[in-house]
């Protein structure tokens, strides 16, 4: 269990850089929370959303779910992880 913690850790440091890999964040996460939760925290760290926006966290979180369930999985290339990637 730690060693899973400490590479979610990982994982979740290098989300605004160009390092971060969600695939490697998935072998950590169940693969339906991957793009939720990334995408999630792009948005929300950055500044003018935190100081300027008054986000609603439980509309944000439904919104990028559904945006989630939208993509298919089977999919090699084009699926939420690339998605997820590319944002």
């Amino acid at each position: 269990m730690q060693r899973k913690l400490t590479r979610f850790s990982e994982a979740m440091e290098s989300i605004n850089t160009f390092d971060f890999d969600p695939l490697k964040l998935s072998n950590t996460l169940q693969r339906d929370n991957v793009f939720t939760m990334t995408v999630y925290q792009m948005i929300t760290s950055l500044p003018k959303v935190n100081s300027d926006i008054n986000v609603n966290t439980d509309k944000l979180i439904s919104f990028l779910t559904t945006i989630a369930a939208g993509y298919r999985k089977s999919v090699e290339y084009h699926n939420d992880l690339h998605g997820c990637d590319v944002a």
